[in-house]
């Protein structure tokens, strides 16, 4: 009779390596994984560039350079703009705005670069004790350009027009018309006395105090506040 020497046979050891006929291997479904560091070689440069732009950026937005008659000189430009040196650099068009502009608007002025991105090259803490007087003067002619509002001296009329309110005050510019809508509220009122109107096309008036106006003048103001 035949010996057996398969792999159940009980007369040796099972033969080593892949038996004759049997299955090949599985493949390996779990390649090795590239290195961490090949993987990013292509691109590790460019980002190590952008987190130091980053870097770069957050450290300018985070150190407020503030701008005073010792650093900074402004000019008017023929257009009507600013021109800035400021640190021994010179920009061509300015742009001034106003951070708080309801309760101080000569403190914390933002100016910034009108080109590109318009990033903010500096703030001015509080115009009036920085500047000279002929900086001061010119810097207020440009707000008030940028920032008209007419103040309200008498409300002529207020008459409801399907759902809006269309009135006619007289301003320190002279007689004009505006509308707000009724069920929304356009009157902010900045302390006891002064308010500040925004109509339907974000136009802006003041009311410096209201006790100045008469009884029927509060009264069509009455449903706003």
């Amino acid at each position: 009779m035949r010996p057996m020497h398969g792999p159940g046979s009980m007369g040796g050891p099972p033969p080593m390596g892949r038996p004759h006929g049997g299955m090949p291997p599985k493949p390996d479904i779990h390649p090795q994984k590239a290195p961490a560091d090949d993987l990013f070689a292509d691109d590790f440069s460019d980002r190590e560039f952008d987190l130091k732009q980053m870097e770069t950026e957050s450290e300018e937005m985070l150190c407020m350079k503030l701008l005073n008659r010792q650093n900074a000189a402004f000019q008017k430009t023929s257009g009507g703009g600013l021109f800035l040196t400021f640190q021994d650099i010179s920009y061509e068009d300015v742009q001034l705005v106003e951070t708080f502009p309801f309760t101080d608007p000569y403190v914390y002025l933002s100016v910034r670069n009108s080109k590109g991105k318009k990033k903010e090259i500096g703030m001015i803490a509080d115009l009036e004790t920085d500047f000279d007087a002929g900086t001061i003067s010119l810097i207020k002619d440009y707000l008030d350009q940028h920032y008209h509002m007419p103040v309200i001296e008498k409300i002529v009329r207020a008459k409801e027009n399907g759902g809006y309110t269309d009135f006619t005050v007289l301003t320190n510019f002279g007689e004009t018309q505006f509308s707000l809508h009724a069920n929304s509220s356009h009157i902010t009122a900045l302390s006891e006395k002064r308010l500040i109107i925004q109509d339907l096309e974000n136009n802006r008036f003041e009311i410096p105090d209201r006790n100045t106006l008469s009884a029927r003048e509060l009264k069509m103001l009455d449903v706003f506040l």
